[in-house]
């Protein structure tokens, strides 16, 4: 948990992306992802942060100042991260990021059925991830998700 506490995480992951694929056009779309991940797998998982502090005038302060709280009180608690690039016959690659949070999960199979809006302030992640990757998928309790990266988006993927 300290490393947590200390570390500027998703830099990291981005690193490590780098050194097996190294495109530069894009690692900002790699960046949102993983810190979109990274960022529910803490706020909602660990520290059990409830999105809905930002809908106030000045939610937004409210949700920071209590996610430094928490983040400074929390003992317990991991995250699971892994990356994994897959080259497929066709030519085609994708970038696999599995992240699972020791947290309660959510019930993702009710969020499809509340859209979120440009003006919400909480739920666009989902969607950002949605238009981003080919594929997300959310497993067991909700506190693990998958997400598939095409690399290659032109190239056919051949399983």
């Amino acid at each position: 948990m300290p490393q947590i506490k200390n570390m500027d995480v998703v830099p990291l992951l981005l690193d490590v992306v780098n050194q097996i694929e190294n495109d530069s056009k894009r690692k900002s779309e790699i960046f949102l992802i993983l810190s979109e991940l990274f960022n529910n797998a803490l706020d909602h998982g660990l520290l059990k942060l409830d999105s809905t502090l930002k809908h106030h005038p000045d939610g937004m302060d409210k949700y920071f100042d209590e996610r430094a709280n928490r983040l400074a009180s929390v003992r317990l608690g991991q995250i699971d991260i892994k990356l994994e690039k897959i080259v497929y016959a066709g030519g085609g690659m994708q970038l696999k990021i599995r992240m699972r949070d020791s947290g309660n999960g959510f019930d993702y199979q009710h969020m499809g059925k509340l859209p979120a809006t440009e003006t919400q302030r909480h739920g666009r992640g989902i969607v950002l991830l949605s238009k981003l990757c080919s594929s997300v998928q959310f497993l067991g309790n909700g506190s693990e998700v998958l997400v598939c990266f095409n690399l290659s988006p032109t190239a056919t993927l051949n399983t």
